[in-house]
């Protein structure tokens, strides 16, 4: 394996192609770190969104609840905090599983995109450098 790289550096250079290739790199750099800040984001959104709704969740509740003119006694009250309580295990075990699939989706579209490239013939590339 390390000869085939050494063999394709040393291709590279022969050819002056090495400086060509490194803008070509930091460009997929570039696009690739933009592209992870953007998910990042995402998840921080998200992430903030699922950390907040089950307190919002038990405050709207509540606040429905005295809006429609019921009286919350305290049993009632207890009860619902503790059924709140058991309902965020799951809640934040659907945020994991939602970040597994948009790892799993990135990584197969990442995977996609480097398969449906096309094949490179070497001696095709040489030829037509020797022709000109």
């Amino acid at each position: 394996m390390q000869s085939e790289i050494f063999n394709n550096i040393k291709t590279l250079k022969f050819y002056a192609w090495d400086q060509s290739f490194k803008n070509k790199i930091k460009t997929l750099k570039k696009e690739s770190t933009d592209f992870d800040m953007h998910v990042h984001y995402f998840y921080f959104f998200l992430g903030f969104m699922w950390t907040i709704l089950p307190e919002m969740m038990s405050s709207l509740s509540f606040s429905l609840y005295i809006g429609s003119g019921k009286y919350l006694s305290l049993p009632v009250a207890i009860e619902c905090i503790m059924l709140f309580g058991r309902i965020r295990g799951p809640l934040g075990h659907v945020n994991h599983i939602r970040n597994q699939i948009v790892d799993l989706k990135m990584t197969m579209m990442w995977i996609h995109a480097f398969l449906g490239q096309e094949e490179t013939d070497q001696n095709k590339n040489v030829e037509q450098v020797k022709d000109s």
